[in-house]
């Protein structure tokens, strides 16, 4: 095995506890691709079990220079949780965020790519 040094990379990656309520306020990536469509399928999911998958507080947060913020993963969570009348979920009240400092759409489009699987 052959190992890359990361503390290059690490000094853009943070960790934070932020609150659903301010998580789903957040728009999604420019390349997000259509969480409305996969919501029914996800909210099925939830409603199947009696517990909460804790892998569900995992989100992560695109966030460029001038401090605006967008979802790079957690887009149907955040879309079935706001949607409770509809799909009948509880969303949790806060989420662990792993925000992502990127320079520019293109850098935030390659990340999102690494994270969220294609059509």
């Amino acid at each position: 095995m052959k190992f890359f040094e990361t503390k290059d990379v690490m000094i853009n990656i943070s960790k934070e506890v932020i609150s659903t309520a301010d998580f789903i306020k957040l728009e999604p990536v420019p390349m997000q691709r259509n969480h409305a469509l996969r919501a029914k399928r996800l909210a099925k999911l939830f409603n199947s079990t009696s517990y909460f998958i804790p892998t569900g507080l995992d989100v992560a947060i695109a966030e460029y220079p001038d401090g605006k913020r967008q979802i790079l993963n957690g887009n149907t969570r955040a879309y079935v949780w706001m949607h409770y009348d509809e799909f009948g979920v509880v969303a949790p009240d806060k989420l662990i965020a792993t925000i992502h400092k990127v320079k520019d759409v293109e850098t935030c489009r390659r990340l999102y790519e690494s994270i969220d699987s294609s059509d």
